[in-house]
């Protein structure tokens, strides 16, 4: 399946700005979007969890969905990157894995019920691609998917956005990929006269440093 990994870590990124600057506003939204480095988690709090990790022309992808019959019993999640290169190995082990940990039977190990990964611009998958999505890439969907406009149309209704959000949010995105290997540096007092100064921003403001926009 044809999929341009820029494409896919832009569109990351939109969803992660979006959900920061909400997160603003309700710090409870902090668990839905997040990032380690390049390792980029996500969360819909109905069950299904998933972490990419990228790594110059490539990622790989972990998800849980607990509610999934592959849980049932216990895979060991480097089967379902069945045929991918070394690398790639090595990248969800040393990292998305770690994200997805769980004690099974007194040991520790990662718990998951699908995987893919991406190499230049190609996804690859030990699964079919609907018994991946079935089973947890379906909280990547839009990601992967969906345009950056019809995001931001979803995600505007989901979150109930107002104007104000909207623009804010659209305008660290274009600031983010004009400098996307560069910090951002907002001053407070400019970040203050956007949402006003009453708002507990803690959470907001490390979503926000998570992916390089620092608030000063």
């Amino acid at each position: 399946m044809h999929i341009v990994l820029k494409n896919f870590y832009d569109k990351c990124i939109l969803l992660s700005i979006i959900n920061a600057v909400m997160t603003l506003e309700n710090p409870d939204y902090c668990s839905l979007h997040s990032w380690d480095g390049d390792n980029y988690s996500t969360n819909d709090w109905e069950g299904t969890r998933a972490t990419v990790s990228f790594y110059k022309d490539s990622c790989v992808a972990a998800c849980r969905d607990e509610n999934s019959e592959r849980l049932t019993f216990f895979k060991e999640a480097e089967d379902y990157l069945k045929g991918a290169p070394e690398h790639i190995y090595a990248l969800a082990n040393n990292e998305a894995f770690q994200y997805l940990l769980e004690n099974i039977s007194n040991k520790t190990a990662p718990l998951i019920t699908s995987a893919f990964w991406i190499l230049d611009d190609v996804l690859y998958s030990a699964d079919t691609l609907g018994d991946i999505m079935e089973n947890g890439m379906h909280i990547l969907k839009d990601q992967l998917l969906a345009d950056t406009d019809r995001i931001l149309e979803k995600y505007v209704e989901d979150y109930e956005m107002s104007s104000t959000q909207i623009e804010f949010a659209k305008y660290l995105f274009d600031l983010k990929m004009k400098s996307a290997d560069h910090p951002i540096r907002i001053k407070e007092k400019d970040f203050s006269n956007i949402f006003g100064q009453s708002q507990d921003y803690d959470e907001g403001i490390e979503s926000l440093k998570e992916i390089g926009i620092i608030i000063l």
